[in-house]
């Protein structure tokens, strides 16, 4: 398939923080059409979002799961 696969944007905030956002349509070890995967990594740290799950990851671990299904069926998407 002919397309792109990979998009990045690098952000700098006012007090001189940098982040990077990054978008990988095919990851090793992945399989294809896995679903949504953002990951923000901290000093202290981490927030994974993963499919329909949000977990907090280090000093403190939570998670939350989310149905994207009945959140779209509440807004009328």
């Amino acid at each position: 398939m002919i397309g792109k696969d990979v998009a990045q944007i690098m952000l700098k905030a006012k007090n001189g923080a940098i982040g990077m956002v990054s978008g990988n349509l095919s990851t090793k070890g992945v399989p294809p059409l896995s679903k949504d995967r953002l990951e923000s990594i901290g000093e202290y740290s981490s927030i994974l979002f993963d499919g329909e799950t949000l977990s907090l990851i280090g000093e403190r671990n939570e998670s939350a799961h989310f149905s994207f299904e009945d959140a779209y069926r509440l807004a009328g998407i």
